[in-house]
């Protein structure tokens, strides 16, 4: 200790009981009541692992004397993290190694560390260029903005650690990998080898979103059954070097040598609850193959998919041709121009393991095999003749309706052109009586004029008759004209009904 307030350590090792040796090769501290200043902090744990760490300690003598909460802001630098070393200083025989397999946060610690370490060794993860920011908080550990490079890709995530429950630590994360080989995930991580058992067979790089919470277990690994995700994997390529589902689905369907091994501008969104991973119906092509695939699969292995598949004519080779040769002249029995589609579709159901799929084609129950393919596909084409038939029946019939259709919209505009010509008639027949009624009219007023009062009178009251006796004479008249003109159409509609219903 100085007196001005400051502290240097120097080639100072502490030894802890089945722990690692921690070496504080030089730290420097300034110093308060109230805070301390850490300047540099040289620091070796084990053999390989170093950090070096700057930055601000507060309350840190309630946290040595009274076990107070110790908070602080820090950098975090190191060029290697060897967890593996870590680990392997603790005695397996110790009696607890669950608790000490699963890494407690202390509840009491309140950093937060900007974080940049250039590689870290955890089994057979082995990432670089970590980087973001890190919080240790009430027994949790916050990364945000973190990323790093891993197994040919690039790793960023947001993720949450939470240890305040022991027998239940929890793990949330949020993050997108960008351009990983798919084999070196499946090496790599026991979780993709349980989400994705395909993968072993397959070879390309991947993209993929994924937000997921999961319980973890004594390995720090997460505890499958309670994993709640979804997310979306994208890849312009892959390619199947082996993989048993889609070596039996070449099988089942006997394709020819133009089978391809190879996906292309595969896009799959999926939900991960119950044990299970559900796929979302998505469109791909392998080859010529064109498949439509959804479905799910359990962690433990079980299949359960369904992929619509179009493959064409040429590709399934003899199994094809054994099929439409027979039919094309069963077709012209019926009267029917059959030519077989070029275009074959089989529905295939993909049940059974991982490592023993069951494929069978979905045609009203088919069993599984090669002999059920060739059932489907003639039932298939089977129902290609019969939708010919259904068409050329289907020709015949809208022919007919169309021509009656027609006949019946004729007997229709007939009727109301002559109901029309009805109500023209009569109503210029009204206006005529109108005319002449006022015509007359006018000549007894004029009459009229000259004489006396009771005569003017007299004439205007007989004038005014004459007029309202035309009015109604004439209102009758296009009353009766709109009656026989409403009946005509009325009965052009009940005609052209009956001849409809005959269709």
């Amino acid at each position: 200790f100085h007196a001005e307030g400051s502290m240097i350590l120097s080639n100072f090792v502490v030894e802890m009981t089945d722990m690692p040796q921690v070496a504080i090769n030089k730290a420097s501290f300034e110093f308060n009541p109230a805070f301390a200043m850490l300047r540099e902090a040289n620091i070796r744990v084990g053999k390989n692992t170093d950090f070096a760490i700057d930055g601000n300690l507060s309350n840190y003598l309630p946290y040595i004397f009274s076990d107070g909460t110790i908070s602080g802001n820090l950098n975090l630098r190191s060029s290697l993290i060897d967890v593996d070393e870590i680990m392997a200083s603790i005695p397996e025989d110790v009696e607890d190694t669950t608790a000490l397999a699963l890494v407690v946060i202390p509840t009491n610690i309140d950093f937060t560390f900007i974080a940049l370490i250039d590689k870290m060794v955890y089994g057979s993860l082995q990432p670089e260029n970590i980087r973001g920011t890190m919080v240790v908080r009430d027994g949790m550990l916050t990364v945000s903005n973190t990323g790093m490079d891993m197994m040919g890709g690039k790793i960023a995530m947001n993720a949450l650690y939470d240890t305040r429950d022991s027998l239940k630590p929890l793990m949330k994360a949020d993050m997108s990998i960008t351009n990983m080989l798919v084999k070196n995930a499946f090496e790599t991580f026991n979780s993709v080898q349980k989400l994705a058992p395909a993968a072993r067979g397959i070879e390309g790089a991947m993209n993929m979103t994924l937000k997921f919470e999961s319980l973890l277990g004594s390995d720090m690994m997460p505890v499958l059954n309670t994993v709640l995700g979804e997310g979306i994997l994208t890849s312009n390529e892959l390619q199947i070097v082996d993989a048993p589902t889609f070596n039996k689905i070449r099988e089942v369907l006997k394709i020819n040598d133009k089978y391809s091994n190879t996906f292309k501008d595969l896009r799959a969104s999926f939900r991960v609850k119950d044990g299970r991973v559900f796929l979302t119906p998505f469109d791909t092509k392998m080859g010529n193959v064109k498949m439509n695939i959804s479905g799910d699969q359990g962690f433990d292995q079980t299949l359960n998919y369904f992929i619509k598949t179009e493959i064409p004519r040429t590709d399934l080779g003899s199994l094809a041709g054994e099929l439409t040769d027979n039919l094309v002249s069963q077709a012209s029995k019926l009267g029917i121009s059959y030519t077989p589609s070029e275009i074959i579709k089989i529905n295939l159901k993909v049940g059974g393991t991982a490592l023993k799929p069951e494929i069978s084609p979905d045609f009203g129950g088919a069993g599984a095999g090669v002999s059920s393919a060739v059932s489907a596909l003639k039932e298939q084409v089977r129902d290609e003749v019969q939708e010919k038939v259904t068409e050329a029946v289907t020709e015949v019939t809208d022919k007919a309706r169309a021509e009656a259709e027609a006949q019946a919209a004729k007997i229709m505009k007939e009727a109301e052109e002559k109901a029309q010509v009805i109500r023209d008639e009569a109503a210029k027949a009204a206006e005529k009586l109108k005319a002449e009624a006022e015509e007359q009219a006018q000549r007894i007023i004029k009459e009229a004029e000259g004489k006396n009062a009771i005569l003017k009178a007299a004439a205007n009251r007989s004038a005014d008759a004459l007029r309202n006796e035309a009015k109604r004479k004439a209102d009758q008249l296009v009353r009766e004209a709109d009656v026989q003109a409403q009946k005509l159409l009325d009965e052009a509609a009940i005609k052209r009904d009956e001849m409809l219903k005959k269709l």
